[in-house]
């Protein structure tokens, strides 16, 4: 399903909310574009992605169980440690999909 994104953020306004998070599934690519737009409409855009989180990256297999994890960023710092995240999780997919080790996130 194609977000139409000036739809959205116009119904954001017309329900009063004053934030949005929009999630892509192991990259980044929209959020600019929709950071920008919420920016022209006086919206905080809360960067973040679906990634996928397992044991061990350097395991390839498909008893290398794998979940799926909602990142989300409320400041700067976050968002330049997500652009990380998501770069490491690109560099070690298995059948494609873009992963990271548990022991790489830290509170």
């Amino acid at each position: 399903m194609d977000i139409q994104l000036q739809e959205l953020i116009d119904k954001i306004k017309e329900q009063g909310k004053t934030a949005i998070c929009v999630t892509d599934h192991g990259h980044l690519y929209g959020n600019d574009k929709i950071y920008k737009l919420c920016q022209k409409n006086n919206i905080k855009y809360l960067h973040g992605c679906e990634i996928y989180v397992c044991d061990n990256v350097e395991e390839k297999s498909r008893d290398n169980k794998y979940y799926h994890l909602v990142l989300i960023c409320i400041n700067e710092t976050g968002r330049r440690n997500l652009n990380n995240i998501v770069s490491e999780a690109n560099q070690s997919k298995y059948y494609g999909k873009p992963r990271i080790a548990f022991n790489r996130l830290k509170v």
